[in-house]
């Protein structure tokens, strides 16, 4: 019988021919440098090796898939996390609200008793803006128009801009309109997805009334060069009477607006860091 031969642990052994002629091939994973230092096949470095010094193909498959997934992976917002960008709806509805304000100013303004600070409708876009809008889109309505009005247009009551408009006894007023609607919308955010009119009415008392006054009637006392306890009486025998109904205007106009289209419930997140979720018994939102 035909006879071939391989190399194993360095001794030559006798094996039978495959074929006329023809020796098989030695096993690579039978040839050796030594009698101890077997070579293995060479593969990733830290992979589990089976006894036969081959590597898993379990744990292959598994790393692969892991390596690839890692790559492919792309980080995602959360649904309860609120998206820094403004879509084109809420561009559009800052534009309205802005041009909303300048449209309330085209009654002109009142001066009752002699005061320097004119009544305005104005103070009336502000509570509707925050409390419609939100703090946020509320915010930027409000100082797209504050911006406006201090570039030289006349969109304050009375057709009134510029600069100008900071050297005046009514400066503190118009500088706290945006926070005043900031507040009105964080406080009406509190309360929703429902909006309850008791609540909505607070809302729009303490951000469009106590902090405009807040801040205006301090700037008041200074410009006229009275004390800020002879403003704040001028501003509540004067002022808060109309701000009053203007505040139960704005909270019946929201009321209506979150009754028919619920703005803040769907588009803003709650304050609690979850999107409002709808009932499944009675389609409102919880």
């Amino acid at each position: 019988m035909s006879m071939r031969f391989s190399v194993e642990n360095g001794i030559s052994q006798p094996h039978p021919r495959i074929g006329p002629g023809r020796f098989s091939a030695p096993n690579p994973h039978t040839l050796s440098l030594g009698h101890s230092d077997q070579l293995q096949p060479s593969g990733p470095v830290g992979r589990p090796r089976t006894p036969l010094g081959r590597w898993s193909t379990e744990d292959a498959g598994a790393e692969d898939a892991e390596t690839q997934d890692s790559t492919l992976r792309t980080p995602k917002r959360s649904p309860s996390m609120p998206s820094s960008r403004l879509s084109t709806r809420d561009l559009a509805l800052v534009a309205l609200f802005a041009a909303l304000l300048a449209a309330l100013g085209l009654p002109g303004t009142f001066y009752l008793f002699g005061t320097a600070v004119p009544i305005t409708a104005q103070t009336l876009g502000v509570m509707l803006a925050g409390s419609i809008l939100g703090a946020r889109r509320g915010f930027l309505a409000v100082a797209t128009f504050v911006v406006l009005v201090l570039a030289g247009l006349p969109l304050l009551a009375g057709g009134r801009g510029g600069l100008g408009v900071l050297a005046g006894v009514s400066a503190g007023y118009f500088v706290a309109f945006p926070l005043g609607a900031w507040v009105t919308g964080w406080l009406t955010e509190k309360a929703m997805p429902r909006y309850s009119t008791l609540y909505g009415f607070i809302a729009n008392v303490i951000g469009g009334i106590v902090v405009v006054y807040a801040i205006g009637i301090p700037v008041q006392a200074w410009r006229t060069g009275t004390t800020g306890v002879v403003a704040a009486v001028v501003a509540g025998l004067v002022f808060l009477p109309g701000d009053l109904l203007k505040a139960v205007v704005a909270t019946a106009v929201a009321k209506g607006v979150h009754a028919g289209y619920p703005t803040l419930a769907r588009d803003t997140v709650r304050h609690d860091g979850h999107l409002p979720r709808r009932d499944t018994t009675g389609g409102r939102p919880t």
